[in-house]
């Protein structure tokens, strides 16, 4: 398996190595926060799911590239989310636009916590990430602490790393 490792991308992207799902999972999980304010939860019997659904499916899918990317790309975009917050806009539009395919890919384990997350993305689309000043203190507040428990759901995913 080591020796997997050590190939290139395309080499590697003919196997699915362990661990690879869990980046994939982490990394849609991370961009639907970023994006969204949202995140899945999963169990661990969802994961042990995913890792079957996702090996399952895996020979069969287009993005067999992306996907074995996946653990170097969560490296990549969580650090460039720490290290750049004037680029989070344009993170999260970039983001948006790739969101809706990575939640077809986790939908059938994962169904609740898919459409819970289109419908973010949908409310997302509506408001051109510009929602409205807030019109009082109270809004501002509430307003305050959603952008607050997204910062802790995100900081949480650079812990795990």
């Amino acid at each position: 398996m080591k020796r997997l490792a050590r190939l290139s991308i395309p080499a590697q992207a003919q196997v699915l190595l362990p661990g690879v799902a869990d980046c994939v999972l982490d990394l849609i999980r991370f961009k639907a926060v970023a994006v969204t304010g949202w995140d899945l939860t999963v169990t661990q019997e969802g994961l042990e799911s995913w890792r079957n659904h996702l090996a399952y499916w895996y020979p069969r899918l287009p993005n067999k590239y992306s996907i074995a990317n996946a653990c170097r790309e969560y490296e990549n975009e969580t650090a460039r989310w720490q290290m750049h917050p004037g680029d989070h806009g344009v993170l999260r539009n970039i983001w948006s636009a790739g969101l809706k395919r990575d939640l077809a890919l986790i939908e059938p384990v994962f169904p609740d916590g898919a459409r819970h997350l289109y419908a973010a993305l949908q409310s997302r689309d509506r408001q051109q990430y510009a929602p409205p000043a807030p019109q009082n203190e109270a809004e501002a507040l509430r307003e305050f602490e959603r952008q607050q428990g997204i910062r802790k759901l995100l900081q949480g995913f650079w812990r795990r790393r």
